[in-house]
């Protein structure tokens, strides 16, 4: 069942016997239709495919080729309402814009609907909605849809439209006069420049290996529980390169066994760290994926809390060399203005920690940690 159907198809079947005025384009030639992504959080998948027989049918029109926006090369279009007309700088010159919404409603029926913009004036041409019971049933009737909203294109609103772009865009346009609808001309892609500001804390799981020799304690490895929490600022100056700058706070507990058999002393170091990380992120409709990796470099704060059977004492120590190497991931979920994050990295110490008390604890750190952040996108170019 597809509500509207019957009008749709009568009214397609009437246009067709006049010869689709229309889509008759008075400079000739053809005319760029920009696509933009297609909300459908209850069936990405449905959506995606919708998306797809959009710009199949759009590029059968004989006077019309689509320009395809993708949300990977502009990640901030995904929060934008498709029932408003979307900014100029993503069209790229394109004369028209489609935007649409694939959804369940409280039947479990489905709904589609496009909305065709004028470009320069950000004006609604026509929007028509498809209700169905499956995807088969309706996807038959895309043919139908999309003739139908384009033909609401009249040749009075061609020739406003082509007065009311300005100079650099109606250059664009007009330019593609003479070039045939499946071989649209290819467009200069804009750079992928953005800056985001965000935060991020968590928990770590740590080892401390304590080499062999070292003075009164024994060796092996100490394991423990730590938390810390980070600054970032994150570049994505290509489509899969960022560079990440962090600042690290963090605060570790871990025990050494001083003597053979003897008491457990109990070290509470903090550490400030910064990691500079190179990223490959990699954009998917409903989430981001980067893997990364990178140096940082530590930087002890204050003395170290050395607690005893017998006393609580604080002693200073360094770490030499002073840096470490990352490894790691981590997904973005977008909401609102930037991305939730979730973090997982590997962190090794390329130095050793000295502690300079009389009994002269060395140990090198491994930390695996998790964590949970947002980062807001502060600016773009």
């Amino acid at each position: 069942m597809v509500r509207k159907t019957f009008f749709i198809w009568l009214m397609f079947l009437f246009l067709t016997s006049l010869g689709g005025f229309g889509q008759t384009i008075p400079a000739g030639g053809t005319v760029g239709v920009s696509i933009m992504p297609f909300p459908g959080l209850d069936d990405p998948e449905n959506a995606a495919e919708f998306y797809d027989a959009v710009v199949a049918e759009v590029n059968n029109l004989v006077s019309y080729y689509p320009r395809t926006i993708s949300a990977a090369e502009y990640p901030e279009i995904r929060y934008m309402s498709p029932d408003s007309a979307p900014p100029m700088e993503y069209l790229g010159g394109s004369r028209y814009v489609l935007t649409g919404e694939f959804y369940f409603d409280t039947e479990d029926l489905q709904h589609f609907q496009l909305w065709l913009w004028n470009s320069s004036t950000g004006s609604l041409v026509y929007t028509d909605e498809m209700v169905s019971e499956n995807y088969e049933e309706s996807i038959q009737y895309m043919p139908t849809l999309v003739n139908w909203i384009f033909s609401q294109i009249t040749p009075h609103e061609e020739l406003a439209l082509i007065d009311m772009i300005p100079e650099t865009q109606t250059g664009v346009a007009m330019n593609n006069v003479g070039v045939s609808a499946g071989n649209p001309p290819e467009e200069a892609k804009r750079p992928l420049g953005r800056l985001y500001l965000g935060l991020r804390g968590g928990a770590a799981f740590n080892t401390y290996s304590i080499p062999q020799g070292t003075r009164t304690y024994e060796a092996g490895l100490s394991r423990s529980f730590s938390y810390e929490a980070a600054i970032l600022a994150e570049f994505r100056i290509l489509r899969l390169l960022s560079l990440r700058l962090e600042a690290v706070f963090n605060q570790d507990t871990f025990n050494a066994v001083e003597g053979n058999g003897g008491s457990y002393n109990k070290f509470k170091p903090l550490t400030l760290s910064f990691p500079v990380l190179i990223k490959m992120p990699i954009d998917f409709d409903v989430f981001d994926l980067s893997f990364y990796a990178g140096l940082y470099g530590t930087l002890p704060l204050g003395k170290m809390r050395v607690q005893t059977d017998s006393s609580n004492d604080a002693y200073t120590y360094t770490v030499d060399p002073p840096f470490g190497v990352s490894l790691g991931m981590d997904l973005g979920f977008p909401l609102g203005p930037g991305s939730i994050l979730f973090d997982l990295r590997y962190n090794r110490d390329l130095g050793v920690t000295n502690v300079q008390s009389s009994s002269r604890l060395q140990y090198t750190m491994e930390r695996i940690g998790v964590s949970l952040g947002y980062k807001f996108l502060l600016w773009k170019y």
